[in-house]
């Protein structure tokens, strides 16, 4: 259920970031050296954002000769970016699953809520998805895309509920300048290893001071030595 870390496994790289551009979803870019990355915009809803990680993923695999792809609002008429909605739907709703859910052909808000937050998507997705699989028909389709997953029940894989409320929160800012668990973590493991310096990592971790390089250190249990 946690996307971002099956992306990891398969050498994409991936950030989430707040960006000041709304109608940014996502993009992928192919790097020179780090390779096939993918930003997320972190701004968007929870759900949204797993949605869009399967969409990049699909173009990092199926439009792999591309230096560069950014997905504003999905257009219907271009193949690249339909090809990678079908994708991401296909992997986060498999059709083969949805025809196990309890009298699948039966549908009410209720019930979609429900089961969308067991994909974790929108019941817009859901609703897609179903209708796509001839499950639904054209009303009911209208009914489940219209009600939403209340915000509550919602849980960022990155962000666990069983972080204490601090931790949380401050990871919850790192997310917004794109610092994952996974790429902090790697971060200290190249320190530990004197890959790289205490100066240096305070660059890699975008701070300004020595400071707020031993704060991020106890959050993560990490220790520095020195600050040179």
């Amino acid at each position: 259920m946690n996307i971002y870390n099956d992306m990891r496994r398969i050498g994409i790289r991936v950030f989430r970031r707040k960006l000041e551009n709304s109608n940014i979803s996502g993009l992928y870019i192919k790097h020179p050296v780090a390779g096939r990355c993918v930003l997320i915009n972190y701004s968007e809803d929870i759900y949204r954002q797993r949605f869009t990680a399967a969409h990049e993923t699909a173009h990092t695999i199926l439009d792999a000769e591309e230096d560069v792809l950014v997905s504003f609002a999905w257009d219907k008429k271009d193949l690249k970016e339909v090809r990678a909605n079908a994708f991401a739907s296909a992997y986060l709703i498999p059709p083969e699953v949805l025809v196990k859910v309890p009298e699948s052909r039966n549908w009410t808000t209720e019930k979609a809520i429900e089961w969308a937050n067991r994909f974790k998507v929108s019941t817009q997705a859901l609703a897609i998805a179903l209708s796509e699989s001839r499950l639904i028909t054209d009303t009911v389709y209208a009914q489940i895309s219209k009600v939403k997953v209340p915000k509550e029940h919602k849980e960022d894989p990155e962000l666990p509920e069983s972080l204490p409320a601090r931790s949380k929160e401050r990871k919850m800012l790192l997310l917004e300048h794109g610092l994952s668990d996974h790429y902090v973590s790697l971060c200290f493991e190249a320190y530990r290893e004197q890959l790289v310096s205490a100066s240096r990592l305070v660059e890699m971790l975008l701070l300004e001071t020595d400071y707020q390089l031993t704060e991020m250190a106890q959050l993560y249990g990490e220790t520095i030595r020195h600050a040179s």
